[in-house]
């Protein structure tokens, strides 16, 4: 039972591949030479296998459209499916030079103008398939280019268009490869490393909210490992304080007629201030969460206690770039303390 289920799975997953790799071995072995674009007395060995690597082609696109990847624990039970998207890959790589090379033969072969069309092939797996699929590509068209030059009436002549083909083959899939796989790279190294920072961003702002020590205690034995179960409970808390946050100081601001209301919050070791929220109607403010105790809430900072000014001046408001002009904000300044955490409210 075992082992029939297996074999079904095998020949799901690797049908179109092997349907792939024997048409590109009949193009290699020249069943498809004597089909010609035109020629009404061209044999109809050759003609039906063009229409049916065009059809293959046709339903390996198809397939590939509608593949949905195997489940984590589908692919954990069988081998097949844990590489079931490696073989959709070579399934397309396959199709497609053969498609390539079956175009070129009935229009011309190694006189075709559609010759381009391989390179341009193999530039697309190299760049966007997975690496078997690449490999396949690559190694599918060699084959080809390999055994059209055997066929030449003479090895002499075809060794020049076969090393020139075989050049630009390699040359095709390395610049894609290193050019654009490597572009695709960088992208997605700096997309994680920012979705690292605002996951990082995500728990110090649930830590400093107490969502996570309220959440998790000693007596814990959450199934997942704890840097997901912060992350989980953090996600959505952090959202929702964040939005009561900015609505309050938007009511606030609105109560005071002020221009910028701001909520600072002190660091662990009680002397450093960071930015939470803020709300105003100026554009010069400042992007880092960190900020520099100096000015008015040096003082804040200092003494615990809350200050009054008539008036800010201009680098007294380390929440704006250069520490703002000061006209125009509000006219004090005030502290109060709630449990281990100050609160800054401008």
């Amino acid at each position: 039972m075992k082992v029939a289920r297996s074999l079904r799975r095998a020949g799901k997953a690797s049908f179109g591949a092997l349907a792939g790799a024997l048409a590109c071995a009949l193009i290699a072995a020249g069943a498809v030479d004597g089909a010609v674009l035109g020629d009404a007395g061209a044999d109809l060995g050759p003609a039906f296998l063009v229409a049916a690597i065009a059809a293959l082609v046709a339903a390996t696109i198809a397939r590939r459209l509608r593949f949905e990847a195997p489940s984590a624990r589908a692919q954990r039970v069988s081998f097949w499916l844990a590489i079931a998207g490696d073989l959709a890959d070579i399934e397309v790589s396959l199709a497609l030079v053969a498609g390539s090379f079956t175009a070129i033969m009935v229009t011309g072969g190694g006189e075709s103008p559609l010759y381009p069309l391989i390179y341009a092939v193999v530039a697309f797996a190299a760049t966007l398939m997975s690496r078997p699929g690449a490999i396949a590509a690559i190694g599918a068209a060699l084959l080809i280019e390999v055994g059209l030059a055997w066929r030449a009436p003479s090895w002499r002549d075809a060794a020049v268009p076969l090393a020139t083909h075989l050049a630009f083959l390699i040359g095709a899939a390395a610049a894609h490869a290193l050019m654009l796989r490597g572009l695709i790279q960088r992208h997605r190294r700096r997309r994680a490393i920012r979705l690292d920072r605002e996951a990082a961003a995500s728990r110090e702002s649930a830590r400093d909210y107490r969502l996570i020590a309220a959440a998790l205690g000693p007596a814990s034995r959450a199934p997942r490992a704890r840097d997901d179960e912060e992350r989980l409970l953090s996600a959505g808390g952090v959202q929702i304080i964040t939005d009561q946050a900015s609505w309050v100081l938007a009511t606030l601001k609105r109560s005071l007629d002020a221009r910028t209301v701001a909520l600072l919050w002190l660091d662990d070791d009680g002397e450093r201030l960071k930015l939470k929220e803020i709300v105003s109607d100026r554009d010069d403010l400042i992007e880092q969460p960190r900020l520099p105790s100096a000015g008015v809430i040096a003082a804040v900072v200092r003494d615990r206690a809350p200050l009054l000014l008539a008036a800010t001046k201009p680098g007294q408001l380390p929440y704006y770039l250069g520490g703002g002009d000061g006209a125009g904000d509000l006219p004090g300044v005030g502290a109060y303390r709630s449990g281990p955490v100050d609160h800054r409210l401008e």
